[in-house]
């Protein structure tokens, strides 16, 4: 809404300078702000064709193609772009989409990679949990719950799993109380 403005210049300057990939990333960029998916993967693979191994562009377009839950490909540009670089977001994205995909093992792989490489990212341990409950790892899950609940005491899903897990072991006092927290924190 407020770049249109922004938008329109930039595309005359595209048309004006089309091997100039700086547009097209603002483009994407703008597209992405306004939840314009299909127009953000329009701009980031004309990106990609003037520079093929940006890795920007690759790491928004893959950021994208998560949002329209389009995994396997988001797991192609993310494993390339992941040799030699040790960024936490891209292994995150990596073992998150691995886990969309119901690829436990890797997801459990890529999640512990991106928790070394910033152990205070909740929502990472959050997906580590849910990777080892599903592999039936209760006590892995157990630990990666409680982790996140330590940096994000709000964090009601994770109260939530906690709670599940307890009602599993039959420690009905703790799964009740994070339950209610659960309830506290999160709209189910």
């Amino acid at each position: 809404m407020e770049y249109n403005q922004a938008s329109e210049h930039l595309r005359k300057y595209n048309e004006k300078h089309p091997d100039d990939i700086n547009a097209l990333l603002l483009l994407g960029e703008i597209s992405a702000i306004n939840l314009d998916w299909l127009d953000a993967m329009f701009y980031y693979y004309r990106s990609l064709k003037i520079k093929s191994d940006d890795l920007y562009t690759n790491e928004s377009l893959a950021k994208i193609l998560i949002q329209v839950e389009d995994y396997d490909e988001a797991i192609n540009i993310l494993k390339y772009i992941s040799k030699g670089n040790n960024k936490h977001e891209i292994t995150y994205n990596l073992g998150f989409s691995y886990y969309k995909i119901n690829d436990y093992q890797e997801a459990i792989k890529y999640l512990t990679q991106a928790v070394l490489l910033n152990p205070e990212d909740y929502k990472t341990y959050y997906y580590l949990g849910l990777g080892y409950k599903s592999e039936k790892l209760y006590k892995q899950a157990l630990d990666a719950f409680k982790k996140c609940i330590s940096i994000n005491s709000n964090w009601g899903l994770a109260h939530y799993e906690l709670g599940l897990l307890y009602g599993i072991t039959l420690n009905d006092d703790l799964a009740i109380k994070h339950f209610e927290l659960a309830k506290k924190n999160e709209t189910f």
